[in-house]
C-alpha cells in the first residue's frame, strides 16, 4: 500500500488529552491530577457524567490518518518538539532539532542533522552526513502527488530558508545557499545560490565538510 492509499483507508483519529481534577481531595491552585489521552468520540461520553469544572481537554489532533513514530529506541538525539510521524528511516547518529518536522515515508541518514523549523516532506531521502538549515523546505511527493521523490546525497548543506522543489537531486558534496530556491537538479561539488538557485562553483573537489558532524 503506498503513502496516498494509506492515508486514504486508515482509520482517522481524533485524539485529546484530558486533565482531570483529583477527586475527593482539596484543589489548590487549580492542579490537575490525572491526565487521560484518547479518542475524543470514546472520552466524551465518559465525561457527560463530570461537571465542565471538573476538566480541562486540549485536543492532539483532528481526524490524523497517521501516527507518530515510537523514536525511544533510536540511535539518534530528537529533541523537543520535533515531529516525526510513522514511517521515516532515521539512522544512527542523525539529529532532529526542535520544531523540525518530518513526513511519512522520508529518510534520514547517518549523522544528518535537522535543524530547527526544516520541514521535511513525504518520501524524501537524506543521505549520511547533511546539514538541513533551520526552516529549509525540503517538497514531499504527496499533495501534489509525484514519483519523483527529493534525494540528497551524502555531505550536501542546504542553508537555512532554502527550498528544495520536488523531485530534485541534488548530489554528493554540494552547497546550496541560504534562502535559495532549488527548481532542477544539482551534480556533486557545487555551490548554488538563488531564487532560482543556479551554480556559482562547480568541480571544487575539496573536502566541504568534517566527516563527522556531530
Amino acid at each position: 500500500m503506498n503513502l496516498i492509499e494509506k492515508i486514504k483507508n486508515n482509520q482517522k483519529k481524533t485524539l485529546v488529552r484530558v486533565y482531570m481534577h483529583e477527586q475527593l481531595k482539596e484543589i489548590i491552585n487549580e492542579t490537575y491530577s490525572y491526565v487521560y489521552v484518547g479518542e475524543w468520540n470514546k472520552i466524551k461520553e465518559v465525561l457527560k457524567n463530570y461537571k465542565t469544572e471538573d476538566y480541562v481537554v486540549e485536543t492532539i489532533c483532528v481526524n490524523s490518518a497517521l501516527e507518530l513514530k515510537d523514536t525511544k529506541n533510536l540511535n539518534a538525539r530528537i529533541e523537543y518538539g520535533a515531529i516525526i510521524r510513522e514511517n521515516v528511516e532515521i539512522d544512527d547518529q542523525a539529529v532532529i532539532l526542535m520544531g523540525a518536522v518530518v513526513n511519512s515515508g522520508s529518510k534520514i541518514g547517518s549523522k544528518t542533522m535537522i535543524d530547527m523549523g526544516a520541514v521535511i516532506g513525504a518520501n524524501a531521502k537524506i543521505e549520511e552526513c547533511c546539514h538541513i538549515g533551520a526552516n529549509a523546505v525540503i517538497a514531499g511527493t504527496i499533495e501534489p502527488y509525484s514519483e519523483h521523490n527529493v534525494v540528497i546525497e551524502n555531505n550536501c548543506f542546504i542553508g537555512a530558508g532554502a527550498v528544495i522543489l520536488e523531485g530534485v537531486h541534488i548530489k554528493e558534496h554540494t552547497i546550496v545557499g541560504a534562502n535559495s530556491v532549488v527548481r532542477e537538479d544539482l551534480p556533486a561539488y557545487c555551490v548554488a545560490v538563488g531564487i532560482p538557485a543556479k551554480i556559482i562553483k562547480q568541480n571544487q573537489k575539496d573536502n566541504w565538510f568534517v566527516e563527522d558532524l556531530r
